[in-house]
């Protein structure tokens, strides 16, 4: 109740400040698997029930004709569903619907080179990079250097709908389409005003989250000139670290067994209670006869709690309570957005349609990085002038001259990150009926992203090290080593004894900003001319063909230490590169039956593109498909397609960068942070899929207003495009995979010093699964006579077959694993439901939405208990391979006020039953991938429609 109450009094407080704007979601078809389009307006997609002209485009197609029916799956997220739950946008939305893997959202964007905070679409899990985002058809600048379009830069408040298209489009789209195609489609005939004003908050009293939006249209000119405007602001202030929540304050990790197999106990163990032995704030001796000495904050050497299975990095208890690298990182960090959005068009003529679009949005997000960790790296020579009395003792009785420190410098401070995401788009260009066969349409579209970001406080490597070694000068003035030799080099000495020894002069000395500028910029010219010339005995055999040119070109900058690798993360590199596309296509539909003793009708589809890349030369790609209604109420669709994606610049010209990850070394039998590199590859080459779908879709007459449908997928990439992640790659030259150790240094001693993450064509990536969809309505007055009322009902769900990485040391299949998270070692779960029941009546609407994520695998390439062939004495044993089932409830309540409703007051609960996620230790305890990081969350607001 105080957490309500508290949501109450923040929402009011924030109404007030922000001024009574508000936003009702444009109502939008919410039918599923909407394939067929009806009367939608001109443009390469369908975008309007309301149609200016005659002519009809389906999304999934190029063509325009009346009665087509596109083979692909297309799936429809209508603007009722948003309004129903009460979401803060369009990305929040896709992240929750089962064919997406939301890999990409501000629990899981934390700090690396994509814009903090940022949602991107992820069809199937095969990664961001391969479903193409379409703005009414036609591409959005990218936002990041991987191509993607952060899904939050389109105001929600004109979205009609998004348009799923579940199959390859590259034949009908372009490149990056091989998993799919998310197609917003803008309510630019919108005539009116409307808006919102609406605020949340946390059961934590964190995530507090503020949004105001408002949209307007007119016609002129007699109705031959239309104009919407609408815009969009949105914050949230982020939640705490992990340590704010129950859950993250067991400390869950997965350590290595430092005595397998001799305990009986196997290789790998997921625990609570997992603490460093490796280092602890305020330093600890891990070398030599004094190891495991650690320090209080006044320097006094006293002796380290160990725990039990302490190994070389991890423990189970002892010492180092909140000394984790759960600490000061944001479960989910800081966003706040504007983003605006205008549509302009005017009828010059029957031939001739002049439109515009000018959008722009701007997204700062913020984060924390990770405090430096060192672990047992820093030599402390007998001489240090910071040595605590008493130590100095003990070396001299123990004849010891130096010693190995571990530290976990929290007092140096967490750096702070800040990105900022400015994005320009403007689109010119006409569209009309030459005649009553053909009609065209063309446009040129411009668009840039300035991204920049900085992360102020990280640590200059060079400096640490002479900082680290003080000692006194011939006045007894503490000062560092270096400044002996060298008067002038401006060395401040830092003390590492203690927790929170270390100066505020020494943090300045020691600290800069690493900061990076990237100017991402995008050119498309394109045309399309659609008809239908002839016919055959069924019906008019529609025709489309067209071309497109494109460039895509990013010129970044970045700090001079950054440049040589001077800061110990990030570096990130200058880049200057771009690629120029040109393709053009033809597609054609085919009617061969309608109304026949052989069925209601039958059509093929059949496209071909034809595309050239400046950096990797010329491809084509192909679709065949059909439908097919053997009576009323049943029509099956099957497609067949060749789909291309060609490497981004992010794949091709990234210098390094470096970063940090746990890795276990089976050679060693260390359980280390090692240090990774992530490069470009300039040999890329474009990697293939040939993809297959095959439906059914069921309307029954006996049950109006029910739909069902049901696609099977198969999506098999070859040559694929990806990055191993550092775990993989050392397993998978440890298995003796030859190729992949060249990737992996060693130091002297034979620890991995070095990962270089490189871009690589991998083997082959497979994704098998079916769709599910059901829709109905029921209308109360079939069961009791007198009501109004009405229950809806949807379900969309995904089954996953494989999710199959396929490489020369074997193939692993992620369908099923739930635990970890994104990249190569990320996996899908083996089906996931989504499901919506709606209850109306008048004014008032109860909507209550249910997902559900079953059990799954921790990690495929691991055996535990649970799986066939376990034995504690494997290399890849573990005590726990499972992930447990989380079931989440949503309600949400709507109230339309006064006889016009054109005022509605709303509230949401999200996670109603406070459900905690399920333990899957990775980058923090949970998989925030999938399962809800917030708990229970709370959303009050209005709408209005005028």
């Amino acid at each position: 109740m105080k957490a309500i109450r508290q949501a109450l009094g923040m929402s009011m407080q924030r109404m007030t400040l922000l001024a009574g704007t508000a936003i009702l979601f444009a109502q939008g078809g919410a039918m599923a698997q909407q394939a067929d389009a009806s009367a939608q307006e001109k443009g390469p997609v369908a975008t309007d029930p309301a149609p200016l002209a005659n002519d009809i485009v389906v999304t999934g197609s190029r063509l325009g004709s009346r009665g087509f029916s596109a083979p692909t799956p297309v799936t429809t997220l209508g603007a009722d569903d948003l309004e129903k739950r009460g979401l803060s946008g369009i990305g929040q939305a896709i992240a929750e619907y089962p064919a997406f893997r939301p890999s990409t959202t501000p629990s899981t964007n934390q700090l690396g080179s994509q814009q903090i905070g940022a949602i991107f679409a992820d069809l199937r899990g095969l990664g961001p990079a391969r479903t193409l985002v379409l703005v009414d058809g036609r591409r959005h600048v990218p936002t990041t250097l991987t191509g993607q379009v952060d899904l939050n830069v389109i105001p929600s408040i004109l979205i009609k709908r998004a348009d799923v298209v579940t199959g390859g489009a590259s034949a009908a789209y372009g490149s990056d389409a091989v998993a799919g195609v998310l197609n917003l489609i803008m309510d630019s005939r919108f005539t009116g005003l409307k808006g919102e004003l609406s605020s949340g908050i946390s059961d934590e009293g964190d995530n507090a989250e503020y949004k105001a939006s408002a949209a307007g249209g007119f016609s002129f000119a007699g109705g031959r000139g239309h104009v919407i405007v609408g815009g969009e602001y949105y914050k949230s202030r982020g939640t705490g670290d992990a340590y704010s929540r129950r859950w993250g304050r067991e400390e869950w990790q997965q350590i290595r067994n430092p005595n397998w197999p001799a305990n009986g106990l196997p290789n790998r163990i997921l625990t609570p209670n997992a603490h460093f032995t490796s280092l602890a704030e305020g330093g600890l001796i891990t070398s030599g006869r004094l190891a495991g000495t650690t320090f209080l904050p006044n320097g006094t050497p006293v002796a380290f709690q160990y725990g039990t299975l302490a190994g070389t990095q991890y423990q189970i208890g002892g010492d180092g309570y909140g000394e984790t690298f759960l600490k000061g990182i944001y479960l989910s960090v800081p966003v706040e957005r504007f983003n605006g959005f205008t549509h302009a068009e005017f009828d010059v003529s029957d031939a001739l349609t002049l439109f515009g679009e000018l959008s722009y949005s701007k997204s700062v997000g913020r984060s924390h990085g990770p405090q430096p960790r060192d672990q047992g790296s820093i030599t402390i020579l007998r001489g240090n002038a910071y040595l605590p009395p008493q130590l100095a003792t003990m070396m001299d009785n123990a004849g010891v001259t130096s010693f190995k420190m571990g530290r976990l410098s929290t007092d140096l401070g967490f750096p702070n990150a800040r990105s900022v995401t400015p994005a320009l788009r403007a689109v010119g260009g006409v569209k009309g009926d030459l005649d009553s066969v053909w009609s065209y349409d063309a446009y040129f579209q411009y668009g840039h992203v300035n991204y920049s970001s900085t992360i102020d406080g990280v640590r200059v490597e060079s400096r640490w090290a002479q900082a680290y070694d003080a000692v006194r000068n011939a006045q007894g003035i503490v000062i560092c080593r270096s400044t002996l030799t060298n008067p002038g080099n401006g060395c401040v000495p830092v003390n590492l004894f203690g927790n929170g020894s270390i100066s505020a002069a020494a943090q300045d000395y020691l600290t800069e900003t690493q900061w990076t500028r990237r100017r991402i910029t995008q050119q498309v010219a394109a045309a399309n001319l659609r008809g239908s010339p002839f016919s055959t005995w069924a019906g008019d055999v529609s025709l489309a063909f067209g071309g497109e040119w494109r460039r895509d070109e990013v010129d970044a900058d970045s700090d001079a230490i950054s440049q040589v690798n001077g800061f110990n993360f990030g570096n990130p590199k200058p880049i200057d590169g771009r690629i120029t596309v040109k393709e053009a296509y033809l597609e054609v539909g085919i009617p061969l039956l309608r109304d026949s003793a052989l069925g209601k009708a039958l059509d093929l589809n059949g496209a071909v593109r034809r595309t050239d890349y400046s950096t990797s030369g010329a491809v084509t790609t192909w679709k065949i498909g059909g439908t097919y209604s053997p009576v009323d109420g049943v029509r099956l669709r099957a497609t067949k397609s060749r789909d291309i994606r060609a490497p981004n610049i992010s794949e091709l010209f990234t210098g390094s960068q470096f970063g940090t990850t746990q890795v276990i070394d089976a050679v060693t039998g260390s359980q280390r942070l090692t240090q990774t590199m992530t490069t470009g590859n300039l040999g890329l080459s474009p990697e293939s899929s040939d993809t297959f779908t095959a439906g059914l879709v069921l309307e029954p007459a006996f049950a109006p207003g029910l739909r069902f449908s049901a696609d099977y997928y198969d999506v098999n990439i070859k040559g694929a495009i990806a990055s191993l992640g550092a775990q993989t790659l050392v397993d998978r030259c440890n298995a003796g995979a030859s190729e992949f150790c060249q990737y992996i240094a060693r130091g002297s001693d034979g620890l991995i010093s070095t990962i270089t993450l490189a871009q690589l064509n991998l083997n082959r990536v497979r994704t098998r699964g079916i769709d599910f969809e059901f829709d109905y309505r029921l209308p109360l007055s079939t069961i009791i006579g007198s009501s109004d009322a009405s229950l809806g009902f949807r379900v969309v769900a995904n089954y996953a077959i494989d999710l199959i990485t396929t490489d020369s040391s074997g193939s692993i299949n992620r369908a099923g694993q739930t635990g970890l998270a994104v990249g190569a070692t990320g996996g899908v779960p083996r089906y996931t439901l989504n499901g919506t029941v709606t209850y109306s009546d008048g004014p008032f609407t109860l909507s209550t939405n249910m997902r559900y994520i079953p059990q799954g695998k921790y990690d495929v390439t691991l055996v535990g208990p649970q799986d066939k062939g376990y034995s504690p004495t494997l290399v890849n044993s573990i005590n726990d391979n499972r992930v447990s089932s989380a079931f989440y409830t949503n309600l949400s309540l709507d109230y339309a006020v006064g006889e016009d409703a054109k005022v509605h007051v709303f509230g949401v609960v999200n996670n109603l039953f406070d459900k905690d996620p399920p333990v899957s230790p990775g980058t923090t305890v949970t998989n925030p991938v999938l399962f809800d990081v917030i708990g229970r969350s709370y959303r009050v607001g209005v709408r209005f429609a005028i």
